[in-house]
This record gives structure tokens, C-alpha cells and sequence, in this order.
């Protein structure tokens, strides 16, 4: 026995010296390092693009050593009175895939980065609303004065003129044009690309104009972090995370004014799925009044309990709704759950779907219900 024990050590001990001595091994071993240490640099020094690169990258390995430098990068000038905030490597597009990695780690340490940012970015759009209000009240005020110039100016032998208002946010131009030929003044139709005309031409590989063209605003990064919070809390099966701080927290969201933060906001406290998280997304259903949302409450509450017989018939009654994303989010609730009940209206609702994403959604749900009828049940 001694002997066996022996030869068996001897065995391992050479293996791995063995291992030590492969120059191809260790190339192997120095290059996969570099690219999680280029990945970090990227993170920390690079431009917008080699930001979200890098964060996709080390999202998508799910290597918890990584949670700390993703949040401290997601947390770096999101700040309301900083001007860097509107710089393009902060823009929320990259802080979206920054927040999208820490969901994909979904290690406990991420969720105060995650929580933090939350505020942070409702700060913002707070700010952002107020400035566009002000810049529309302006644009309104620069509307009446340029009616009221036209009008003295004006003799009542003149044919009606007619307005157009493309962007409200700006104060012109908006008038029609009584200079030249043209029913309105040529520059309206540049009104729409104003941001762009200080450049000869737009360049697609400068960061900050590719970044710009992405779309992506705070509301996005709510979504992503919203997500990725409830993704972290609903690793933890036994609810040793969760507070009634953060439920609140989060609840708290369920009365914001911008509908899509308020499903996002729904979602996560879905994945939460405490009794408290679960009582403040009944509240907030009953006060709803985007049937979106209510889809996506609906969603949240019958995925943890499919007894919910009010809320199931919410979901089949949306199948039907003329509204493309209230029935997009219905189909992607259905595709997840997977419920025999709604076999008979499934099939219906693929029927009549022309939307291809739905209709894709539908189908998948559809083979999920029917492997659910198939599901032994446990005794």
C-alpha cells in the first residue's frame, strides 16, 4: 500500500513539473493572462469602445476578481455636478455593458457598486429633465415672439401661413419662409442634424460620434442595472442578501415617472421575490396605467407563484393587445415561463402574430408549455 502510494505521488509530482518545463504550456498560460490584464487596462485608460469591449469581455467569463475593478469603473464620474460625466468614455452606453458584467459575475460584492449607481443615475435623468423643460419652455416663449413679429408685420390681404415645429427643444427655425420659392426656409430641413454641422463630415470611427449614434441615454443603464441587481439577488435562493432597505430601495422606483424604469423596476423586485418585494408590485399593478408595465408585473408575479389566476389572465388577454410592445412583452413572459395553460391560446397567437421577434418568442414558448405538460410533477 505504501508502495501504490508512493509511485502515485511520484507519478503526480513528475506530471506537474512536467507542466512547468512545456514551453507551449506556458505560452498558452502567459497569453490567456494577457488578455484579462489588456482587458483591465482597456477598462480603466481606454476609449468608449475599448470600455464596453472590455467589459464584455470580462463579463462574460464570470470570474468574481473582476467585480471590483467593473464597479469602480461603473460608479467613475456618474456624478450629477461633474461635466466629465458627459465625456464619451462615460457615456451610458458603456456604463450599460459595465453594468451588464457585474450581472453576468453576479457576486454579491457587485451589488452595492450597482445599488450606488442606481441613485446616481436617477439624479441625472432628473437633471436631464429639468434642462429639457427649460429648453422647451424657451422654445415655446421663441415661438410666440416670432408669431407675434409675423402678425405686425403681416397684412390681412396675406394667405394663411403655415407652421411646422420639427424639434421643440430648439427655438427655430419653425416659420414658413416668405424670402424664396420654397413653401418653408431650406434650413429646416437641416434642423434635425444641428449637432453634426460644426463637423465637414461626420467621422464614423471617432468615439465619440460612433458612441453618440448608439442611442443609448441614462434610462438604458436603469434597465441594465435593474437587471443586473435582481440577476445577484436571485442567485441567493435563501434570501441572505436582501434587505428591506434595498426592497424599498428599489420599491421605490415603482412610482417613477418614466414607464419603462417603473417595468425595470418591477422586474428586479420579481427576482427579489420576497414577500415584502412581491406585496409593493401588487400595490404598484393596481396604480399602473401602462399596459406594458402591467404585462411586465403581471410577468413578475406569476413567475413566482402560478396560482395567480388574475395575473395569467392579464398575460392571455395582452396576447391580443394592438400594441407591438405590450404584446413583445408577453410573449417573452410566456417563453420564459413555460405553462401548459397557455397552450390553446399560444397557438392562437402565433396565428395571427406578423411581428418576427414575437412570433419567435411565441413559438419558443409554446415548446416550453408543451415539455411543462410533460414535467413529472415531485411528490
Amino acid at each position: 500500500m505504501k508502495r501504490s502510494l508512493v509511485v502515485i505521488l511520484i507519478f503526480l509530482t513528475s506530471f506537474v513539473h512536467l507542466g512547468a518545463e512545456n514551453p507551449v504550456l506556458q505560452e498558452a498560460i502567459r497569453r490567456n493572462q494577457k488578455l484579462y490584464d489588456d482587458a483591465v487596462r482597456d477598462l480603466q485608460r481606454g476609449d468608449a469602445h475599448e470600455k464596453a469591449r472590455a467589459a464584455i469581455f470580462l463579463g462574460g467569463q464570470s470570474n468574481s476578481r473582476y467585480a471590483r475593478v467593473l464597479g469602480v469603473e461603473l460608479l467613475r464620474d456618474l456624478d450629477v455636478n461633474s461635466d466629465k460625466v458627459y465625456w464619451s468614455q462615460n457615456h451610458p452606453y458603456v456604463k450599460s455593458h459595465i453594468a451588464w458584467a457585474l450581472g453576468r459575475i453576479s457576486h454579491p460584492f457587485g451589488l452595492k457598486y450597482l445599488l450606488e449607481a442606481l441613485d446616481k443615475t436617477a439624479a441625472i435623468i432628473e437633471k436631464e429633465g429639468d434642462r429639457y423643460r427649460q429648453q422647451h419652455q424657451a422654445a415655446v416663449q421663441a415661438l410666440e415672439e416670432a408669431r407675434n413679429a409675423r402678425n405686425q408685420n403681416s397684412n390681412s390681404d396675406n394667405e394663411p401661413v403655415r407652421e411646422i415645429v420639427i424639434e421643440p427643444i430648439r427655438p427655430g427655425p419653425f416659420l414658413r419662409s416668405t424670402e424664396n420659392g420654397l413653401p418653408y426656409n431650406p434650413d429646416i430641413y437641416w434642423s434635425l442634424s444641428n449637432d453634426f454641422k460644426h463637423d465637414i463630415a461626420p467621422a464614423e470611427y471617432d468615439p465619440v460620434v460612433a458612441i453618440r449614434q448608439r442611442g443609448y441615454n441614462y434610462v438604458n443603464l436603469m434597465f441594465f442595472l435593474f437587471d443586473s441587481i435582481g440577476e445577484i439577488y436571485y442567485q441567493d435562493v435563501h434570501h441572505t442578501l436582501v434587505t428591506t432597505e434595498d426592497v424599498n430601495r428599489i420599491g421605490a422606483y415603482l412610482k417613477h415617472r418614466f414607464p419603462f424604469i417603473r417595468g425595470a423596476a418591477a422586474l428586479a423586485l420579481g427576482k427579489i421575490a420576497t414577500p415584502e418585494a412581491l406585496a409593493l408590485i401588487e400595490t404598484a399593478y393596481e396604480q399602473e396605467d401602462a399596459p406594458a408595465n402591467r404585462a411586465r408585473m403581471s410577468y413578475a408575479m406569476l413567475v413566482n407563484d402560478k396560482t395567480q389566476t388574475k395575473h395569467f389572465l392579464n398575460l392571455l388577454t395582452m396576447l391580443r393587445d394592438d400594441d407591438d410592445d405590450v404584446r413583445y412583452v408577453v410573449s417573452v413572459a410566456f417563453r420564459d415561463m413555460g405553462m401548459s395553460e397557455a397552450i390553446d391560446a399560444l397557438k392562437t397567437a402565433i396565428e395571427l402574430e406578423h411581428v418576427p421577434v414575437i412570433r419567435e418568442n411565441l413559438r419558443t414558448g409554446l415548446d416550453n408549455a408543451y415539455r411543462d405538460l410533460w414535467r413529472p410533477t415531485p411528490q
